[in-house]
């Protein structure tokens, strides 16, 4: 079982114990009254996602441009978050208050945020480079060697596409289902986090 076969089948059991352990706090306080208890729990279970939005913003701002098409604006936010996290090594353990089940580092996904841009912007040597760095932080996160995939393609080097596609399944990437539930709900949590902080007057 690959480490990311483990974080996948982890996420879903937390998601499954949150949901019980909400449930049964809820019918235990609340008798009868269980949408009193849901409004009263539901700030302190988004406060994981807030802190998490406060110091991941320029990740999910560039996630928020990428899926909307417009590679070139997220370049400089990745490049911020990377900054940022290099000059602050402990904020990589915020990941584990929202979603990660690819990769145990913040930075590597910031890496590849940053290949997959490049290679938007048809960028190929600086894309290249990108996941590299990814997979230097992290050996065994597939979504890197899926976006090299991409790049011999460009290439026309399908014996490497496919050794690239090989080593990620190998990693735990399928591309299944539940890979493109989790793909859109990581999406969804760039849409919602990325918007620009309000300026202060």
């Amino acid at each position: 079982m690959t480490r990311t076969d483990r974080l996948k089948i982890l996420y879903v059991l937390l998601l499954a114990g949150l949901g019980l352990l909400a449930r049964t706090v809820l019918v235990w306080l609340f008798p009868g009254r269980v949408w009193l208890g849901a409004l009263l729990l539901a700030p302190p279970l988004l406060l994981p996602g807030r802190i998490q939005g406060a110091y991941f913003r320029p990740l999910f701002t560039a996630r928020r441009s990428l899926d909307a098409g417009r590679p070139a604006e997220a370049l400089e936010p990745l490049r911020t978050f990377i900054g940022e996290l290099q000059a602050h090594p402990m904020r990589n353990w915020l990941l584990w208050l929202g979603y990660s089940i690819y990769t145990t580092s913040a930075e590597a996904m910031a890496w590849n945020n940053l290949g997959v841009a490049h290679t938007q912007l048809g960028e190929w040597s600086a894309a290249r480079e990108a996941l590299e760095r990814a997979l230097a932080l992290d050996v065994a996160y597939p979504l890197p060697h899926v976006n090299l995939a991409r790049l011999a393609l460009v290439d026309g080097d399908r014996e490497q596409a496919e050794r690239h596609l090989a080593t990620a399944k190998a990693l735990g990437y399928s591309g299944t289902v539940l890979d493109q539930l989790l793909h859109e709900a990581q999406s969804l949590l760039a849409r919602i986090e990325g918007r620009a902080a309000p300026r202060g007057d």
